[in-house]
């Protein structure tokens, strides 16, 4: 496990790349970026949340991670760019607590994912979720379970 220091703002691109043996990490609060690549192939990485400060989260920030079991993403969020999460094949729960509609930067973010995966939203933005760009690829997925 690691713990980013609180002097840290930004956790820039493959700054734990193939950390194999990173099973959990702690991001302050005062990180407001995530890097592509950041933690791409740290196949023991078994769940994280982001915290709150976070805006946008890089191409494949956690792609091939294949033992992520769940995702924990804040309400500063507004943005997670292509492959932020493809191929992450136990990846079965994405929660997002926003306010509002996060982008996607691509129709692959959520690729090769684990298939019982539930991409939790507010249900007061399910149908926004269901239709938006890119989004719509998941409508299947994405459930309004949290307020």
């Amino acid at each position: 496990s690691f713990v980013v220091p609180d002097n840290i703002t930004s956790i820039g691109e493959k700054a734990f790349y193939n950390c194999d043996a990173l099973t959990s990490i702690i991001i302050p609060d005062n990180v407001t970026s995530v890097g592509g690549g950041a933690f791409s192939d740290c196949d023991d990485l078994i769940s994280i949340t982001v915290p709150e400060g976070v805006t946008k989260l890089g191409d494949s920030a956690f792609d091939l991670c294949d033992n992520l079991l769940s995702v924990y993403l804040p309400e500063t969020l507004t943005a997670i760019d292509d492959y932020a999460f493809g191929w992450c094949h136990s990846l079965s729960d994405v929660y997002i607590n926003t306010s509002g509609l996060v982008t996607l930067g691509g129709s692959y973010v959520f690729d090769n994912n684990a298939s019982d995966r539930k991409i939790h939203v507010k249900s007061s933005y399910i149908d926004a979720y269901r239709t938006a760009q890119y989004w719509s690829e998941y409508a299947d997925d994405i459930v309004g379970d949290l307020e």
